[in-house]
């Protein structure tokens, strides 16, 4: 039986009281607006400009565009390693981002020329 099934006399006085602040959200009607707005912002603006990306992206320049992002985030963890001090990472995350920097630029520019 889980702990929010169980019924109320069986909880100790300070379970039941953990129990009752868990349910109440305060903010539940200001968190509904909110996400419908964004629901229906999504649904009427972004959704039909994502297809649209899609339709007449061609596959080799989404692909870049793709690789140019995850490289971005290459920079982000490494920042996070170092400051972790987990250099060993860091370094790897650097030659990574080096790498695929260095292919990403001389595939595009082959891929230019063609």
């Amino acid at each position: 039986m889980s702990w929010r099934s169980a019924p109320q006399a069986r909880l100790p006085q300070g379970v039941r009281a953990i129990r009752r602040i868990r349910t109440q959200d305060p903010w539940e009607p200001f968190n509904r607006v909110v996400f419908q707005f964004n629901d229906d912002f999504d649904n009427a603006f972004l959704k039909p400009v994502a297809k649209g990306y899609q339709a007449i992206t061609p596959a080799p320049v989404d692909r870049g565009i793709t690789n140019f992002f995850e490289n971005l985030a290459d920079v982000r963890n490494t920042v996070n390693n170092a400051l972790q001090f987990k250099m060993a990472r860091a370094a790897t995350s650097v030659g990574r981002i080096v790498v695929n920097s260095t292919l990403g630029v001389l595939a595009s520019s082959t891929w230019r020329r063609t």
